[in-house]
């Protein structure tokens, strides 16, 4: 299988990177946060989780609001997250007689479009998310949380200076903290998922392991 995350050449070891002090800040309390991804005892976990996507993807979608005036095709050609991950849109097409896939490299603004009205099309369809069978469930459904990190890994890498300057940074860092948070409790992302924000994601995770265990 062709990854759609795709490393760019030649590495930078100056490149500017996501600073795990400054983003991990919030106002929100870590044990809140802890209790606010458990499962609920009267919900399924398929439903929790079916819940809870639909959550994010409302976030997401103000939050896309708030980089669309800067967030370009002609600033951002191309989905990336610093000078090291470009992200590559795998468009699955089915035709009614046979199934084609095309990997292609877009704009940021479309990747995010695509990704958008994939996401609300796969939640809207019982057929391709059934909360009764496991393994077609999560498989698209991390899938769906494969996509969504690359909003805010984009966001953080291309339009942090915006987003401070707007007053929304704490916004953007409390509901990635929660994304992150909830994707790792039900084992929706793993670290290959997650590089271009590997030691953000590790410093927001850490405290949570001591309080699990």
């Amino acid at each position: 299988m062709t990854s759609c995350i795709r490393p760019v050449h030649p590495f930078s070891r100056h490149a500017a990177r996501p600073s795990t002090q400054q983003r991990s800040s919030g106002p929100e309390p870590q044990d809140h946060l802890w209790l606010s991804v458990q499962l609920p005892s009267d919900v399924s976990r398929y439903e929790w989780i079916a819940m809870s996507t639909i959550n994010f993807f409302n976030q997401i979608r103000l939050l896309i609001n708030v980089i669309g005036d800067f967030c370009t095709n002609e600033s951002c050609p191309k989905m990336t997250a610093g000078p090291h991950f470009e992200f590559l849109w795998h468009d699955h097409r089915h035709t009614g007689t046979s199934d084609q896939q095309q990997i292609i490299s877009c704009s940021a603004p479309v990747y995010i479009q695509n990704m958008m009205l994939w996401v609300e099309a796969l939640l809207d369809d019982h057929q391709l998310l059934p909360l009764d069978h496991s393994t077609t469930f999560e498989y698209h459904i991390k899938q769906i949380y494969k996509r969504m990190f690359r909003f805010y890994a984009h966001a953080y890498y291309s339009h942090y200076r915006q987003i401070h300057q707007l007053g929304e940074l704490d916004h953007f860092n409390l509901s990635f903290r929660h994304f992150i948070l909830f994707s790792f409790a039900f084992q929706l992302l793993d670290y290959r998922d997650v590089r271009p924000l590997s030691s953000l994601v590790n410093s927001l995770l850490m405290p949570f392991t001591a309080i699990s265990t």
